[in-house]
């Protein structure tokens, strides 16, 4: 399966866009993210990492969608949705949560906010906002958003739709 990979700086522009292919990930990597919870319970969880600062994930499951945050010793690193394109007001709520803090960081800096988020419109996709900050391990952090987005993805495009769900066009 392919889903789009979106990267968004902190000023909402569109970084980079890029498809990734879920069978061109290591199994054991997705592994990790299999038995994430499903329903919408907020969950902090540390990751395998052998760094020297520990990375956790904020995980908030949405249904079809889902919001992500991941952190370096306790600091904001990244925000991430998770969109499915199966039910499009859960997907918009799933955006909203980039929304705010690129909101809050171009008002701050007396900036008009990017598109990115708007431009950003294939499905499924993962959209990764990246906190203005240096931090050496944000390579792995967007090889672990990968692997997020995969196995949530493998997931919930299997599962069949439910009451109340609806396809996107």
């Amino acid at each position: 399966m392919r889903f789009h990979d979106y990267t968004i700086t902190a000023d909402g522009a569109l970084y980079s866009s890029r498809v990734q292919d879920t069978s061109a990930i290591e199994p054991l990597a997705l592994a990790v993210f299999e038995e994430l919870p499903h329903d919408s319970v907020k969950v902090l969880i540390p990751l395998p990492w052998p760094g020297p600062r520990r990375i956790t994930l904020d995980w908030f499951p949405l249904g079809t969608a889902a919001v992500a945050r991941f952190r370096v010793a306790g600091e904001l690193a990244t925000v991430c949705a998770l969109v499915s394109g199966r039910d499009p007001q859960v997907d918009a709520g799933a955006l909203a949560e980039l929304e705010r803090p690129v909101s809050e960081f171009c008002q701050a800096a007396g900036l008009p906010p990017g598109r990115g988020i708007l431009e950003a419109s294939g499905r499924p996709a993962l959209l990764a906002l990246v906190v203005p900050t240096l931090r050496p391990e944000l390579p792995i952090i967007a090889d672990m958003e990968t692997c997020l987005a995969a196995a949530f993805f493998l997931r919930v495009l299997r599962e069949p739709h439910g009451a109340g769900e609806s396809r996107a066009a």
